[in-house]
């Protein structure tokens, strides 16, 4: 399995910024690079910097041991600093200095086989912020290639295709019942609506529903007139056998 991927899984991007290649400055001061850095971003964990450095021989692991000092460039700036073996046994566990961490992938796992213990950094210098914010920036803009952009346009029409697909069947169902609806129209009223007729069948049905309205509008103010006036009927017998 990758390093990186292994790497990834324990720094989650959600918790951890982990940048590959960071320079100890930016532009032409640089001197020395990490193979990684991570920025951790909770204040409850101190925000720690951790550097990293992978070995993938043995012949790269025996040449870091007898230049200590070239890791010094950016391992001052670290809150933990660590050597990761690609490799299993390239790496001695008694041949890992003092102040520094040891982890080794072993089948499909990155395993830790010496805890890295907490420094004593020095302050950081502008430089260095700024070489991680350029590998920050680099970091996002390889995010947004041309074939990502591919993909995700790709994504966008299957989609849009299996959205298509749903409004497709729901615009059958709502044409069947506009048609099962206007079948009982013309089956009840005898009136047979066409693509010049239509128009007109609607005006002439409102006209009608409107005419309908108004005589039960009538009708009820018949009914109240009768009923008020067999009230008053009925109140005045009364009244004349008392």
């Amino acid at each position: 399995m990758n390093t990186w991927k292994l790497l990834k899984e324990r720094y989650p991007a959600k918790e951890y910024a982990l940048l590959s290649e960071v320079r100890n400055a930016a532009g032409y001061n640089a001197s020395r690079s990490a193979d990684g850095i991570v920025v951790g971003f909770w204040p409850s964990r101190g925000c720690e910097i951790e550097g990293i450095e992978l070995k993938s021989g043995r012949g790269d692991w025996l040449n870091e041991l007898k230049n200590p000092a070239k890791a010094e460039a950016i391992f001052k700036f670290c809150d933990r600093w660590w050597i990761v073996a690609e490799v299993t046994g390239i790496v001695k566990l008694e041949e890992v200095p003092s102040p520094w961490g040891f982890m080794e992938v072993v089948g499909e796992k990155l395993k830790v086989i010496k805890p890295a213990p907490k420094l004593e950094p020095v302050p950081l210098k502008k430089e260095f912020v700024v070489s991680m914010l350029k590998r920050m920036q680099s970091k996002i803009e390889g995010m947004i290639t041309k074939d990502s952009i591919s993909a995700e346009i790709l994504k966008a029409r299957e989609e849009g295709k299996g959205l298509a697909i749903r409004d497709d069947g729901w615009a059958k169902r709502d044409l069947g019942n506009l048609r099962k609806s206007l079948e009982e129209f013309e089956l009840k009223s005898g009136i047979k609506i066409n693509e010049w007729n239509g128009g007109n069948c609607g005006s002439a049905v409102k006209k009608l529903m409107q005419m309908f309205d108004l005589d039960y509008r009538r009708q009820l103010l018949r009914l109240q007139k009768q009923s008020k006036e067999i009230y008053d009927s009925i109140t005045e017998v009364i009244s004349l056998k008392e």
